[in-house]
């Protein structure tokens, strides 16, 4: 609030007032802000007793007029709930409506932090805002805040996420940060546990549940703190709990069993990966010797996997994943899975990779030679089941499906056939592929037949199209027919030329493609596929044509462009058209290859077509670099006239008065050559005072030059230097005793 406003709603005069303010200031307490147009308390968290003891002490005091003034109403009615917090006599209704003029999140988020009525009341007046308000919510009425954040999981488009921002993450956060020396450990866990239960009988989400009840098993804790008055150093504390917490979660365990066993939930994942962490305590804990707390939580690991055995004879995947855990932890079990399934997915043994290696493969290949005689559509409905489970179950290596079907492939008598009955079943192009090989191998007729369906099928598309684009004799309506897409697949026309797997006449199709997607991938291809990259003389000129108009943003121009002065200028003069240069970023990459060019390459872009409409200052920059023979070219080109003092607006210690020098010379003045930007204080080592410091000690040393013009432009630029060196410095002080304001 301005001191004119202070003055008038204080009943005093402007002087008067003017004294007060001075007196705080000295003491610290008042402090002049935005250049002399506000009046801040300090610290800010003085603001909320002053504004309690002032405006509703003994002699009450409205406070609307005030808040008719004040130039941020967010901040004032922040400092209402701070007062409303230490005991202000303001109403909440008052104080909720003051908070909904605001329009502000976050200030609910903070009213719902002072207490259990006040977090019902934010719950009852949004509770679409139940996410934002979701930790002071769970921290005062838990039993209504877990079932309103499952609800706004069910809606959220991130619906898995456990992100803290996000339904779940909150809840995981809250179970997470409990202070492991207190009850809230366990209470928060069975009180989750339960709420789950009651949620799920309202026809909650099964999936949902799932994760949330992963969350009530968890063996550690991960709490987050700041630092004493700081609001960026954060303390991350995280650990596994003592061990009688542990045992007591175990008893939280028999709860979720009986949920999981009432065939409410039937995604076991969640609740399997927190198993895991059971069964790897060490990765919580820092120690040489195994603590009791991790022999605890193998031990109650052990109770789980026992506990979750009902699972495995009609869910394989995450019976192959109880089996690997009781063989980590030398567990005997019943557990029992389908053989094939084991066959196909078997879990990591480390202790002798290749030996294990070889036997999977061996076991794979014996299962190949069992089905193949098996007809294709049973096989095919055989696999797609066991696929299915290893995906909902997140198997996905050791896999050995891909070696399966091409074992079948290899043995089966109609590949075609397979494949068809593959497709039917959407199973993945990995293993229709082995089939479509095989079929290529013996030139079966209907290849091309199925390859015209496939191509519809964008589980297929890719497998489709590089048979249907390294086959010579490919049916001239097919290749018609992919002709739209080929730019949805531009890596793959990339890797197809880097192999030279093309015929002639389709790599010219290729670089004369309708589709500059299509062009520019076959470019870096051809390109790619040559060690020294040359182009082949039948494709030289449309080649280049192709390369031209390769979009910027390519990682693939450095190494195109560099050195090769021809082809970096032409593409320079191609980009410029249309304005495709002028005014837009250019990629680091491009700027990286002109500074690879030597001064008389630079000196040729400079002196050859580049002008001034097909330029931009970071070319130009790039361009002269640190060269003072190729910045006098430039100045000697009386087209580039509004680039000449382009390279001087940075300053470059050691670089700018050289070339300063050369532009004086020329006839620019002193403040045509005035560095306006120093890039040495964005970034670096120290405080942003300690590096504008350095700045100026650069440039202190530049006012003793033997030149008077070069003095006369430091003394136009010293006094901005030094101005920003005391800001920062005293944005720094004031932050360190302060905090962040």
């Amino acid at each position: 609030m301005s001191l004119e406003d202070v003055a008038e709603l204080s009943g005093h005069s402007p002087i008067t007032v003017s004294r007060m303010v001075a007196d705080l200031a000295a003491g610290g307490i008042v402090a002049v802000i935005e250049y002399g147009s506000r009046l801040a308390v300090r610290p800010p968290g003085l603001r909320p007793v002053l504004v309690k003891n002032v405006f509703f002490g003994a002699v009450p005091l409205s406070v609307e007029p005030f808040l008719a003034r004040v130039p941020n109403l967010r901040d004032a009615v922040e400092t209402l709930i701070g007062a409303y917090d230490r005991g202000a006599k303001i109403s909440s209704v008052q104080l909720e409506r003051y908070i909904e003029k605001t329009n502000d999140i976050d200030l609910w988020e903070q009213y719902a932090s002072l207490g259990a009525v006040e977090a019902r009341r934010v719950l009852k007046i949004h509770p679409n805002l139940i996410s934002e308000v979701g930790w002071p919510a769970l921290h005062f009425v838990p039993c209504d805040a877990i079932p309103m954040l499952l609800n706004a999981a069910m809606e959220d488009r991130h619906r898995r996420s456990d992100s803290p921002d996000r339904p779940l993450g909150r809840i995981k956060q809250w179970i997470e940060n409990a202070t492991p020396t207190t009850p809230d450990v366990i209470e928060r866990r069975r009180t989750l546990a339960q709420m789950i239960r009651l949620w799920l009988q309202s026809e909650g989400d099964s999936a949902i549940a799932a994760i949330a009840l992963a969350y009530a098993i968890i063996p550690y804790f991960d709490t987050h703190s700041y630092g004493p008055g700081s609001s960026i150093q954060l303390r991350v504390t995280r650990g596994l709990l003592n061990p009688n917490q542990l045992k007591e979660i175990a008893i939280v365990w028999q709860d979720v069993l009986a949920i999981l066993k009432s065939g409410m939930v039937y995604d076991y994942k969640p609740i399997i990966n927190a198993v895991n962490d059971w069964a790897y305590p060490s990765r919580f804990v820092k120690a040489i010797e195994e603590t009791e707390a991790e022999r605890v939580a193998c031990d109650v690991a052990k109770t789980m996997i026992d506990g979750l055995a009902f699972i495995a004879a009609n869910r394989p995947g995450f019976g192959q994943q109880l089996l690997a855990l009781s063989d980590h932890l030398r567990h005997p079990t019943s557990i029992s899975v389908d053989d094939d399934f084991l066959v196909l997915y078997p879990w990591k043994d480390r202790d002798d990779w290749e030996a294990t290696e070889a036997q999977q493969q061996a076991a794979a290949q014996t299962l190949a030679n069992s089905w193949h005689t098996r007809p294709s559509t049973e096989v095919a409905y055989r696999l797609s089941v066991i696929e299915q489970e290893a995906k909902e179950a997140g198997l996905s290596w050791p896999r050995w499906t891909s070696l399966l079907c091409s074992e079948l492939s290899r043995l089966c008598s109609n590949p075609i056939e397979w494949a068809e009955a593959f497709a039917f079943r959407r199973m993945p192009a990995d293993t229709i592929g082995a089939f479509l090989k095989e079929a290529e191998k013996r030139n079966d007729p209907a290849l091309f037949d199925v390859l015209n369906r496939l191509v519809d099928n964008t589980i297929y598309q890719r497998r489709a199209l590089e048979i249907i684009l390294i086959r010579s004799d490919s049916p001239a309506d097919l290749r018609q027919k992919i002709q739209p897409i080929l730019g949805e697949y531009a890596d793959l026309v990339t890797m197809l030329c880097d192999h030279k797997a093309l015929s002639s006449s389709t790599m010219q199709g290729f670089l004369t493609h309708e589709n500059a997607v299509v062009r520019s991938a076959a470019a870096i291809g051809l390109w790619l596929s040559d060690t020294r990259g040359s182009i082949p003389e039948e494709f030289c000129i449309d080649w280049r044509i192709a390369f031209l108009n390769i979009p910027t943003n390519n990682h693939w121009l450095e190494h195109i462009l560099s050195g090769n002065n021809t082809l970096l200028s032409d593409w320079l003069i191609n980009r410029s058209t249309n304005n495709q240069c002028k005014n837009v970023s250019i990629p680091d990459h491009i700027i990286h290859a002109i500074r690879q060019l030597n001064e008389r390459e630079r000196e040729h872009l400079i002196n050859g077509p580049i002008t001034i409409e097909r330029l931009n200052h970071r070319i130009v920059e790039a361009l002269v670099g640190n060269s003072t023979q190729v910045y006098s070219t430039l100045l000697r080109n009386k087209n580039l006239r509004p680039y000449h003092c382009g390279p001087l607006m940075s300053y470059r210690h050691g670089v700018w008065e050289i070339l300063a020098l050369i532009a004086l010379d020329a006839g620019y003045s002193a403040e045509d050559v005035r560095p306006t930007s120093f890039p040495s204080t964005w970034f670096g080592n120290g405080t942003s005072s300690d590096r504008w410091q350095m700045l100026m000690d650069q440039i202190t040393l530049l006012q003793s030059h033997y030149d008077a013009r070069i003095r006369q432009v430091i003394d136009l630029i010293m006094p901005g230097i030094i101005a920003q060196h005391d800001w920062h410095l005293q944005d720094e002080r004031t932050r360190k005793i302060h905090g962040d304001l």
